[in-house]
């Protein structure tokens, strides 16, 4: 079982990748813009963040995000957009622990300015030595926009825990 302020963590950390995804997708539309209807944008992002420990340990993190962007114009006026990335990383924590962070993200967006949907897949792990000291979570998000740009349906679903 995670606590909540692990949970915290991790949740605030899919909130930075996303908020990092999402820029490549911004190049992507300026790309298709200037293009065809279709771009396609390869992003590397270095980052850092502080994570709280199974055993408590406050962990600051840094690493290198890639990402890969794929935009779709299909000539309707709506688009079609993924972004698929990982998230490598390692530290030290406040104890001395040396911890390594993994994370694999997906993002897809369909819809025009509005209604839209946005769905995210991810996966996130924060490892160190010795027994029931490693985070594993699971996450997936789901959100839908409305043509008035309310969202109308928000589907957090967060699992995991420490190993």
């Amino acid at each position: 079982m995670i606590f909540t302020c692990r949970k915290q963590d991790l949740i605030w950390s899919l909130m930075f990748a996303v908020s990092l995804a999402v820029l490549p997708l911004v190049n992507a539309a300026s790309v298709l813009a200037a293009s065809s209807n279709a771009a396609e944008v390869e992003n590397h992002i270095p980052w850092g963040l502080t994570l709280t420990s199974c055993s408590g340990d406050l962990v600051t993190i840094v690493g290198d995000m890639r990402t890969l962007s794929h935009i779709h114009d299909d000539g309707t006026g709506a688009f079609h957009g993924h972004i698929s990335g990982a998230q490598d990383g390692s530290g030290v924590g406040v104890s001395g622990a040396v911890y390594q962070f993994s994370n694999s993200f997906s993002l897809n967006v369909n819809g025009s300015a509005s209604p839209s949907v946005l769905s995210i897949e991810m996966s996130s792990h924060l490892n160190t030595s010795g027994p029931d000291n490693n985070t594993d979570m699971h996450t997936t998000v789901h959100l839908t926009i409305n043509a008035n740009g309310d969202v109308t349906v928000v589907n957090v679903d967060t699992r995991g825990g420490c190993q």
